[in-house]
């Protein structure tokens, strides 16, 4: 079975302009597709590969489009979808490769008027192909060359004031309320950290939080580089006070002599004092604001939080997190980093999705991703921990350094063993190496 979704282009300047092919959208055409994506992910369309012609105003379509759904989808740009007749088309379609079963092809009239007159058996005379518009055609055949010579299925036919009825009916109910969730938390998060200082436990939450609305970012696509920057200036603070909390914890029973012990719970209360200098300044009214404009600004948009892009989203994400199956613990240590921030991203992403839609599916994969987060998380503790006491010569007596590096050496051995043995029983995670 291969499918053909065929888009018109949206709205574009007039015909006045000199070059043709430089027409751009004009802000109702960057509407249009938009609303064409948000269609097309209610309807969970798949698309493996998309086909446009090259004129600007197809290139913007497919742009809109793919800021909404399919947006790791391959594209491809074709001259002669702009300056080429039906059999153009149809050329284009059939050279496609059989692996693919779905397209979607932006282009111009009267070419694809003349192309769904083809699929629709027609003359053409009582066909409308209007701007951002869309109809979808169904085959039974297994390769392209085959497109055009069997008979073919309208599956339906939609032009963008339908379309514009249809989002308006949508039920945006569940992402609204969770959105609305999120940013209380965030802000009563917040104002707890100006009022009471950042305590451990605050700074967790506060960190996780964070990770949440990058979270949000990925799966609905809308960005947002002020709270990007705000974010990262959390993290990064919080993140140096975060790791004297664990590492102090981690020298309460790895240091029996307590020296070290007690030298880095001094620093941990410094650095308390340096993140609440920094992050609960008084005089730093507008610090949640990057939250609220961009708490707005998604609420607007809520239709880009598809239920069925953000399911593709993750399982593309759960497919791409993939660890070297023969990796050691004295392999490269970056490896193991690198796929530890990507459990974490996937964690939250699901963890996102699971409170808009109240479901539990991912639920096994949550749990995986948690163990494998946390577990690879302590590991990178206890080689930081070690790297920063063996520096300590000068500070500490040499033998409570070897003696509290080997008992540090001892849990990381603990956690990597539990580590291995779990990608070793879920090889879903694991690549096989050459």
């Amino acid at each position: 079975m291969k499918e053909i979704i065929l888009v018109r282009h949206a709205t574009a300047e007039g015909q006045d302009v000199e070059n043709d092919l430089a027409r751009k959208l004009v802000p109702k055409g960057l509407k249009e597709s938009q609303n064409i994506g948000f269609l097309l992910t209610k309807l969970q369309k798949k698309v493996d590969i998309i086909l446009t012609s090259p004129a600007d105003r197809a290139v913007e379509t497919a742009d809109q489009i793919q800021s909404i759904v399919y947006r790791t989808i391959s594209r491809k740009l074709d001259r002669d979808l702009y300056s080429g007749g039906v059999d153009d088309y149809l050329k284009a379609i059939t050279h496609l490769e059989d692996n693919y079963h779905s397209l979607l092809l932006i282009g111009h009239n009267p070419a694809l008027k003349e192309l769904t007159a083809c699929f629709t058996n027609s003359d053409g005379s009582g066909i409308s192909f209007p701007k951002a518009s869309i109809y979808c055609f169904s085959f039974d055949c297994e390769r392209w060359q085959e497109v055009g010579k069997n008979h073919s299925q309208l599956s339906f036919f939609i032009n963008r004031e339908s379309i514009e009825s249809i989002l308006d009916q949508s039920n945006e109910a569940k992402p609204l309320e969770s959105l609305k969730k999120q940013y209380s938390r965030t802000k009563k998060l917040l104002k707890r950290a100006k009022r009471e200082g950042f305590k451990t436990s605050l700074t967790h939450d506060i960190r996780i939080m964070n990770r949440r609305w990058l979270a949000l970012m990925e799966l609905s696509g809308l960005d947002s580089e002020a709270l990007k920057t705000t974010i990262n200036r959390v993290m990064d603070t919080t993140g140096i006070y975060r790791d004297r909390c664990v590492q102090t914890k981690i020298l309460k029973k790895a240091n029996p002599d307590r020296s070290i012990y007690n030298f880095w719970k001094q620093k941990k209360a410094k650095q308390k004092k340096q993140v609440a200098k920094t992050l609960g300044n008084k005089n730093q009214p507008d610090f949640v604001s990057p939250y609220a404009d961009y708490y707005q600004n998604i609420s607007n948009e809520i239709e880009r939080l598809s239920v069925f892009e953000m399911e593709n989203n993750i399982r593309a994400s759960l497919n791409q997190l993939k660890i070297n199956s023969h990796l050691t613990l004295e392999d490269n240590k970056t490896q193991l980093h690198e796929f530890r921030l990507k459990a974490k991203d996937v964690r939250y992403k699901i963890e996102f999705y699971q409170a808009i839609t109240n479901g539990e599916l991912f639920e096994t994969e949550l749990e995986q991703l948690i163990f494998l987060q946390k577990s690879l998380g302590k590991m990178r503790d206890y080689e930081k921990l070690i790297k920063r006491i063996t520096k300590q010569t000068e500070r500490f007596d040499n033998e409570e350094i070897q003696n509290t590096v080997l008992n540090i050496q001892k849990l990381l051995r603990e956690k990597w063993n539990e580590v291995s043995g779990f990608l070793e029983n879920n090889p879903a995670f694991t690549m096989p190496t050459c």
